[in-house]
């Protein structure tokens, strides 16, 4: 990834870092921009922006933390993966239960590069349906796709790394 100014003649494709202000609002950072955004930025009378441009061996951020959470619960019953946003992409429970995790795959995981990390709660955490119980973030912009690789391969196997016991209502008296 490049990361630096450039003349808007050579940013089309290119990542916004930075919001700019232009008529009828702002355009914000991590805009991927295209030919209006182009003419909407040279209307402002802006010359060159600061943008990261993506290398050919880049994942962007938003699909990399996708790729990363679907490997993290693979088809684990109980958890959900939230669409990408901003660089992140969080899991949830589908129901209540018992959270494991896997702290020390999610060690390994977030050792394999600075650009990618992985938060849970505790293992053993009790949880209930909807909570947030991961967040997986790529830090700026892209991921080489090696290291997603790398990542995405630590993260999956035969044990997930993120699971979810469900909890089952059991009567303690005369049925």
């Amino acid at each position: 990834m490049k990361f630096g100014p450039v003349p808007l003649a050579q940013a089309q494709g290119a990542i916004l870092a930075h919001s700019v202000p232009v008529a009828g609002g702002l355009l914000k950072k991590g805009t991927r921009l295209e030919a209006a955004h182009i003419a909407t930025l040279r209307a402002a009378s802006v010359g060159e922006v600061i943008v990261a441009a993506l290398d050919a061996n880049d994942v962007d951020e938003n699909s990399a933390a996708l790729r990363l959470a679907e490997a993290l619960i693979g088809v684990e019953a109980g958890l959900s993966v939230d669409a990408p946003s901003r660089a992140s992409v969080n899991l949830r429970s589908t129901g209540a239960g018992v959270l494991r995790v896997d702290a020390a795959r999610i060690a390994g995981v977030n050792a394999i590069d600075p650009r990618i990390t992985i938060a849970t709660l505790p293992p053993w955490q009790r949880v209930t349906s909807g909570m947030m119980v991961a967040t997986i973030k790529i830090i700026p912009y892209a991921v080489p796709e090696a290291k997603l690789a790398q990542a995405v391969t630590a993260s999956a196997g035969d044990s997930r790394v993120v699971r979810l016991h469900g909890s089952r209502q059991r009567s303690t008296g005369p049925a």
